[in-house]
C-alpha cells in the first residue's frame, strides 16, 4: 500500500464526472507531489469513484480523466473544485462562478458520452436502421400565403403501409429567412400544390429554421410554410425496409 497523506481543506463534495474534490497537498511514499501533477493514487480513486458510485464505463471515466489531464494542472483542478465546494456550501449570488465551472466541464463530459448530470445519455436509435437506400431526389417549393404550408411536387408519400419506406429530407431556404416545417400526410398530395395546405390542418412544427434535415416515415411528408413568398430547395433520400 502505498503511503498517502492528504491535508482537507474541506470535506469532498463529490470526486469524478459528477462532482469535484479539494485537497491542499498530496504526498506519496513520504514525497510530495509536484502541483502540476496528479498523483497515481488520485487518478485510481478517481477512476474507482466515476465507475463505482456515477456508474459510466471505464473508457468514459478514463476519457474524461484524460482530458482534465491534458487541461488542467492537480492544482488547477483543486482550484476549480473549491470554487465549486464554495458554490455549494454558500447560498449567497455566485452564479458567475457555477456557470463559468459547468462552462468548463461541458465540452469535456460531451466528448467522453457523459452529460452534464453525471449520467450517460441514452442512445439515440438510428431511424434509418432497417432499411436500405434506394434513390435520391432533388425539389423546390414556393411559398405563398403566410397560413398555409406546401409541399414537394411529386413526393413519394404512401397511403398505407407506412413503416415500407422513409424519407430522408434535407432543405434550405434560398434567401436565408427561417420557415416552419411540417409533417403532411398522403391526403395532402391530393391538394393543388399552388394552393397549399391551412396550417389549422396541420400538428405541431417539427422545425423552424433557415436550413435543416429530417427523416420522416412513409405516410409522411415535408411541407413549408413562411411569411411572404419564399423559395426553399429540397433534397430527399427514399429509404426502403429490408427483408
Amino acid at each position: 500500500m502505498k503511503s498517502i497523506l492528504i491535508s482537507v481543506v474541506a470535506l469532498a463534495v463529490s470526486l469524478a464526472v459528477g462532482g469535484y474534490v479539494i485537497f491542499d497537498a498530496v504526498t506519496e511514499n513520504g514525497k510530495e507531489v509536484e502541483s502540476g501533477e496528479w498523483p497515481a493514487v488520485m487518478q485510481d480513486v478517481y477512476l474507482a469513484y466515476c465507475q463505482g458510485e456515477q456508474g459510466h464505463t471505464a473508457d468514459q471515466c478514463r476519457c474524461v480523466l484524460e482530458k482534465l489531464q491534458g487541461q488542467l494542472s492537480f492544482a488547477d483542478y483543486m482550484a476549480l473544485g473549491l470554487v465549486a465546494w464554495s458554490v455549494e456550501l454558500d447560498s449567497s449570488d455566485k452564479g458567475a462562478e457555477r456557470e463559468s465551472l459547468e462552462d468548463f466541464l461541458e465540452p469535456i463530459k460531451a466528448k467522453c458520452g457523459v452529460d452534464l448530470l453525471g449520467e450517460s445519455p441514452t442512445p439515440t436509435p438510428d431511424p434509418l436502421e432497417g432499411y436500405e437506400f434506394q434513390s435520391e431526389h432533388d425539389g423546390a417549393v414556393r411559398l405563398y400565403a403566410e397560413d398555409k404550408a406546401y409541399g414537394v411536387l411529386n413526393f413519394p408519400v404512401l397511403q398505407n403501409s407506412c413503416d415500407w419506406n422513409r424519407y430522408e429530407v434535407e432543405w434550405r431556404t434560398v434567401d436565408g429567412s427561417r420557415i416552419q416545417v411540417y409533417a403532411g400526410g398522403w391526403i395532402h398530395s391530393q391538394t393543388e400544390y399552388s394552393q397549399g395546405v391551412p396550417l389549422a390542418e396541420l400538428g405541431d412544427i417539427l422545425q423552424w429554421d433557415s436550413q435543416g434535415s429530417l427523416v420522416l416515415w412513409g405516410c409522411s411528408q415535408p411541407l413549408f410554410s413562411g411569411h411572404g413568398i419564399t423559395d426553399v430547395v429540397v433534397r430527399y433520400s427514399v429509404y426502403e425496409a429490408t427483408p
